[in-house]
């Protein structure tokens, strides 16, 4: 899990994972907190950590030129920069506001 602020990366969490494994992802959002999950079932969750204060992913938290408002909800794949090409396929994302 990579936190990117104006172009300062911050490795929060990493997890090895079998390539043919279909993996699930959960984010639950509290004020500014995030907490980002995984499961391999989508039964037993596994926290992989939080963001506490997630201000910069808006306009208003952030000192960069090109900036947007507001956060965003979506789902995004990279390689890192290790320029390798492995395909992130991505079944379905259902957004459930609580």
């Amino acid at each position: 899990m990579l936190e990117n602020r104006v172009r300062i990366v911050t490795c929060l969490a990493e997890m090895e994972i079998a390539p043919s494994t279909a993996v699930y992802f959960r984010v639950e959002v509290a004020g500014r907190t995030r907490s980002f999950y995984y499961s391999c079932d989508n039964v037993h969750w596994e926290r992989i950590g939080t963001v506490e204060d997630a201000l910069f992913l808006s306009d208003e938290g952030t000192r960069e030129k090109k900036a947007f408002t507001d956060t965003m909800v979506g789902i995004y794949a990279t390689g890192g920069g290790s320029g390798r090409r492995i395909a992130a396929d991505f079944d379905w994302f259902v957004y459930e506001p609580l």
